[in-house]
């Protein structure tokens, strides 16, 4: 969720003046870059039983 919102905080922040007007841009781009690491992260995990098999 605040992959989404980060932007859009930045991109009224820059609309009042209170950042640069590259601000935004910059955080999309790092908020692209960190979801898509975390999802891939997130994909790629195994998933594990609390429960062990009886032998």
């Amino acid at each position: 969720m605040a992959v989404l919102l980060l932007p859009l905080a930045g991109y009224g922040l820059a609309r009042t003046g209170a950042v640069p007007e590259g601000t935004p841009v910059v955080l999309g781009l790092l908020c692209a870059i960190i979801g898509f690491l975390l999802l891939t992260e997130l994909c790629d995990a195994e998933p594990r039983s609390g429960t062990r098999r009886r032998t």
